[in-house]
């Protein structure tokens, strides 16, 4: 997925090239992958009094890295941010959280070169947000 979403960009720039050598210097090792819904975002979780109830929309399915899949609403809604969430899953997975701020350069990275590619906002998300938040992703 890195190595595709550098080759997105027509024509990187340093910010795009400093941001695809730290993630490539400090990518961490993966999970292995697992089977997952390829289009895991809010509209697609039904929820009942506060739970998941079901997941829909399943036309993108197959094997992916599972903490980028669980991290799309976190990255897409920020209300669900800063909760804990995250963090308990890598938990429960047996992950270690600290690999979250990696996949958070990465979404960063991956959304970027998508919106730049598209000319489209990402859901919030615009070319210069995203241009902000990965180059204060990478000075921390």
């Amino acid at each position: 997925m890195l190595d595709a979403a550098y080759r997105r960009f027509r024509d990187p720039t340093p910010l795009q090239n400093a941001a695809y050598r730290r993630l490539i210097d400090t990518q961490p090792a993966l999970p292995g992958t697992a089977f997952s819904n390829g289009d895991l975002w809010p509209d697609n979780l039904l929820v009942k009094g506060h739970r998941l109830a079901g997941v829909i929309d399943w036309q993108h399915a197959g094997w992916s890295d599972p903490i980028f899949e669980f991290l799309l609403p976190f990255f897409l809604v920020t209300e669900l941010r800063n909760r804990g969430v995250e963090e308990r899953y890598c938990q429960r997975k047996g992950y270690d959280p600290d690999l979250l701020h990696w996949y958070h350069g990465l979404e960063y990275f991956d959304s970027l070169s998508f919106v730049l590619n598209t000319g489209e906002p990402y859901e919030m998300h615009t070319a210069d947000t995203l241009n902000a938040d990965l180059a204060s992703w990478i000075t921390s």
